[in-house]
């Protein structure tokens, strides 16, 4: 078996050269992603170090052969640096390991180039160098010395600790990073694998280093496995210090429309913990946040204004649902934005009540009744009732009492209303001591009834011993339709200023 390996390792390195340089061509493509730019850089150092491995092995010469193995190893010592930035940008840490961390991550494998380009004068990296010889090539075989196992140290050390580092984030952020997690898991393993038998046993492999090709191989499944699941396309946002503050509700959908990841005020919003959310699809939770999505196509952008919270406690929010697409262009998924805009509708609540309210009583001012009576007039809902009302003797509760009372009969007034009519009646304050009240579906009858009604709630309140009496002209009128509301809201003023007419007679 050693001697098959033996017989194919020029090959081998020859072919995982050339998978290195189309893993490092295919990764600049796509550069625009972080992940990107250390892989292109893993590409080219384990390819160059497989070419470089090649031209050792089928050099005859011993010094020539200590040539090519002093410029391979500035790339092998650099591999470990590439991979670990790799495989936690891969997990998320967008900008790991930045430009401070980066030079001190650089001090053992430039250390490591410097022995290696000077061992022939203190023998730190190699020792007896001798040639093993095989059909076609000879490799150089060497006891190691003190720093490669510092070399060594150093590079299993980084790759193992930032490889774990990734897993452990993949695995906490849920079922729905599984293909991350497998990914990441196989794709490491087959390098470390490959040094570990060469490092294990070295008689086993005398002269024989698998790493370039179970390198080469290594880079090249975990970019196939990116690129063809798609699986950096979504990359954990939701994870980052910047989308975890985020104010805003942040969710990442699948192409399927299954639940990716979701920052801490979506959780909120949603008022569901993740592991009821994570990996289920949005529209079958049947969550009122997700509605808008019932029958939307998957290529359509939507923008709508939602009611969620409980009637006590209702929030508004401006839900934003974009498309999340590939750097080819191919649909990956989506996201929604939940935007909360409670206060700003709070804010508009309180303007529109202010245009269409009179603030002394809480009724429909004179501008709202006039959109209304329009609103009426063109509806279907006849006949409807006129009632034109009066307020008498304010001017002299205002004079010898004050306004302040005067105000209170105004409110009590209003509240007499509200309590005698229905809700959807529009009950209206058009003048300083004027209302009128339209009653949909009323009928001469009812509208008597109505009328007595509100008489004998003002005589009870009268009877209470308020400080100011509260009395009151109305007059009525019915119109059977539109062509009739115009003479029923004159009919109902005559009828009204006759009655007042009749009741300060009666007083004198």
């Amino acid at each position: 078996m050693v001697e098959n390996i033996a017989l194919a390792l020029p090959a081998s390195l020859l072919t995982s050269a050339t998978i290195s340089f189309i893993a490092a061509y295919i990764a600049w493509q796509q550069r625009h992603k972080s992940s990107a730019i250390p892989m292109t850089a893993l590409g080219l150092c384990i390819g160059l170090g497989a070419v470089f491995y090649f031209l050792e092995l089928i050099s005859a010469d011993l010094q020539v052969k200590l040539f090519w193995a002093g410029l391979k190893y500035p790339l092998i010592a650099a591999i470990p640096v590439a991979l670990s930035a790799f495989v936690l940008r891969f997990a998320g840490w967008q900008n790991w390991p930045g430009k401070r961390l980066l030079p001190f991550l650089l001090v053992i494998p430039a250390l490591t180039v410097l022995v290696v380009s000077t061992n022939s004068h203190h023998h730190l990296f190699w020792q007896d160098i001798e040639l093993v010889v095989y059909p076609g090539y000879s490799s150089l075989r060497a006891a190691r010395g003190p720093w490669f196992w510092v070399h060594a140290g150093y590079s299993y050390g980084l790759i193992l600790s930032t490889s774990a580092a990734a897993l452990s984030t993949l695995v906490q952020l849920g079922r729905a990073y599984r293909r991350q997690v497998l990914s990441l898991a196989v794709g490491l393993s087959i390098p470390l694998a490959g040094n570990l038998l060469t490092l294990s046993n070295p008689r086993l492999w005398p002269g024989i280093d698998l790493g370039p090709v179970t390198f080469s191989l290594g880079a090249f499944y975990l970019l196939v496995s990116t690129r063809l699941a798609s699986i950096l396309d979504i990359v954990p946002l939701a994870h980052t210090t910047l989308v975890e503050q985020m104010r805003d509700g942040v969710l990442v959908l699948d192409k399927n429309g299954l639940i990716l990841e979701l920052n801490r005020a979506a959780e909120r919003i949603l008022d569901l913990p993740p592991v009821d959310v994570i990996g289920k699809n949005a529209v079958a939770l049947d969550h009122p946040a997700f509605a808008p999505l019932k029958g939307a196509a998957v290529s359509e952008t939507i923008r709508q204004e939602i009611q969620l919270g409980t009637p006590r406690d209702p929030r508004w929010y401006d839900m934003r649902i974009t498309r999340i697409l590939t750097a080819s262009g191919d649909f990956a998924g989506r996201m929604i934005i939940w935007h909360d805009i409670t206060d700003r509708k709070m804010v508009e609540s309180e303007l529109r009540h202010a245009a269409t309210h009179d603030p002394l009583t809480g009724l429909y001012n004179r501008m709202y009744f006039d959109e209304e009576y329009r609103r009426i007039a063109r509806g279907r809902r006849w006949p409807v009732t006129v009632i034109m009302i009066d307020l008498d003797n304010l001017k002299v509760t205002n004079d010898t009492l004050g306004h302040y009372v005067g105000d209170e009969v105004l409110q009590q007034a209003a509240n007499l209303l509200r309590k005698t009519f229905r809700q959807e009646d529009l009950i209206a304050r058009i003048g300083g001591d004027e209302f009128v009240i339209l009653v949909s579906n009323c009928e001469d009858e009812l509208a008597s009834q109505l009328i007595r009604r509100l008489r004998g709630a003002a005589l009870d309140y009268n009877s209470s011993g308020p400080r100011s009496q509260l009395d009151f002209s109305l007059g009525y009128a019915v119109a059977c339709d539109p062509e009739e509301l115009r003479e029923a809201m004159l009919f109902a003023d005559e009828r009204m200023y006759t009655d007042k007419r009749q009741r300060n007679m009666g007083k004198k």
